[in-house]
């Protein structure tokens, strides 16, 4: 049927083109409507088509194959465009919408050529919609950190960056979050601050330690000893520190479940990270930061005996015994002696369990 409709089309334009439009309201032909266009130049002819097969019962996943092959590149941008949005008022078509327009914008970008306004404005669509954080489709979050990269530049880049945060801060499962990670750097790259207001802020202590923010902001990962710190995910210092002023203890404390709080020193022990010492400093109560860190001291090294992570610990607690706070010293030299005694029984505890194999 394809190549009768092609070859028909060469030989009588007319032909092909009331064969097409038959086509597109026939139950049968609707879903391959795309495919008897092959070779075809698309135009607004064919644009309209597409919408009338959409209207009169094709799905939107028959028409995903647009994505294919760089067929769009050639169709005018505001056509495209209207194409889109019908997709888009289709109760199931914005996935169809966003897989066509991620691959139109990485033509774009290959043959350096720049993206239409009215394109952009159709990804900001997407963006902003619910329905795009739908966690079914493994492949969503590829194709909207790419839609954000182009969005997150423009004027309404700071608006769309508070939808995407409260779109994902509303995803029912905690775990689903991490399933937009890429969407998230995204997010986090350009708006960093409004990561902070509307996930940091806005998020469960169990989303926090679980979710999407774990994996922006270091977390758990950035715990790792033997991750390299070129990797880890950060946030300006400077942004931290007038961040958390605005209300230092609630921030602070958030904040010290979230960032990487160690640094390498050259002699293979750790010291504070730049981010965790304006924590400790800037919170009127220190303990709470400090205890937050102390409870991730258990992260730490994955080779070796299991004290390590404890003895790599030991200079940055000391380092905080000549704390101008006087609450930060007294914690560091309880600390210190807790340290030892961690070390002390997981030395003991790897040596038993050892002369088992004996």
């Amino acid at each position: 049927m394809i190549g009768i409709a092609r070859a028909g089309a060469t030989r009588d334009p007319a032909w092909g083109d009331a064969t097409l439009d038959a086509a597109a309201t026939d139950p049968l032909l609707q879903r391959f409507i795309i495919y008897l266009h092959t070779r075809r130049p698309l135009g607004p002819r064919e644009i309209d088509r597409f919408i009338v097969a959409l209207e009169r019962g094709a799905s939107p996943e028959h028409l995903s194959a647009l994505m294919f092959g760089g067929v769009t590149a050639a169709i005018p941008a505001e056509d495209l465009s209207r194409l889109l949005r019908r997709l888009i008022a289709h109760p199931d078509g914005v996935a169809a919408a966003s897989q066509i327009l991620q691959m139109r914008f990485f033509g774009d970008k290959q043959k350096e050529r720049d993206y239409a306004p009215e394109l952009v404005e159709v990804a900001r669509l997407i963006l902003i919609d619910p329905r795009s954080y739908d966690t079914q489709r493994r492949r969503s979050d590829r194709e909207l950190s790419q839609l954000a990269k182009i969005v997150l530049r423009t004027e309404q880049g700071a608006a769309t960056a508070v939808a995407i945060a409260r779109h994902l801060r509303g995803l029912k499962r905690v775990e689903a979050m991490d399933e937009f990670d890429d969407l998230g750097r995204a997010l986090l790259d350009a708006f960093p601050r409004i990561v902070l207001d509307e996930l940091v802020l806005g998020t469960t202590v169990r989303a926090r330690r679980r979710g999407l923010l774990d994996l922006l902001l270091g977390g758990v990962l950035g715990d790792r000893d033997g991750s390299g710190e070129d990797k880890r995910p950060s946030i300006d210092v400077d942004l931290i520190r007038s961040w958390v002023a605005e209300d230092p203890q609630t921030r602070a404390t958030r904040l010290a479940e979230l960032i990487p709080y160690t640094s390498s020193l050259d002699a293979g022990g750790l010291a504070w990270s730049d981010a965790a010492r304006a924590l400790i400093d800037l919170a009127p109560d220190p303990l709470p930061i400090l205890a937050a860190f102390e409870d991730r001291f258990f992260s730490g090294v994955s080779s070796g005996p299991f004290s390590g992570r404890y003895v790599r610990r030991l200079p940055m607690v000391a380092s905080l015994k000549d704390h101008f706070d006087p609450r930060v010293r007294h914690w560091a030299r309880e600390a210190e002696v807790r340290l030892h005694r961690s070390i002390e029984h997981w030395d003991t505890f790897d040596r038993e369990d050892g002369s088992r194999f004996e």
